[in-house]
């Protein structure tokens, strides 16, 4: 795996507020799409 150092977050640390493409389309800002229902963010690289 790749040294992430400080970027990494650490269990209980918020996640960071950014804004995101959708794959249905529009965008959703995290974590505010998230705050009211559990969810699952799954970042792909793309191909290698």
């Amino acid at each position: 795996m790749a040294n992430l150092g400080s970027r990494a977050l650490d269990q209980g640390q918020a996640f960071p507020a950014l804004e995101v493409e959708m794959l249905g389309g529009g965008r959703a800002r995290l974590p505010e799409f998230v705050a009211r229902d559990y969810g699952v963010i799954l970042f792909l690289r793309g191909h290698w």
